[in-house]
């Protein structure tokens, strides 16, 4: 499943980014690699931004990037 069909709440594992390099390349400066746990905090309504929290950071992802996200 995808990052940005998610219900909010909800903790989940970095499966894997189907996206350019470097899209990949900036989530992993980020701190967003394959096999971190993220929570997903918010979705902002009319394809505005994915809020998740990584460890005590708070992160904000395009719907675009987040739709790349695959998480388990």
């Amino acid at each position: 499943m995808r990052l940005d069909t998610l219900e909010t709440g909800r903790k989940v594992r970095v499966v894997s980014i189907n996206k350019g390099t470097g899209a990949e390349q900036r989530l992993l400066e980020m701190g967003i690699v394959p096999g971190v746990e993220v929570e997903l905090l918010a979705k902002h309504p009319l394809k505005g931004p994915v809020i998740v929290k990584l460890n005590n950071t708070r992160i904000a992802l395009g719907r675009q990037l987040a739709n790349s996200i695959e998480v388990e």
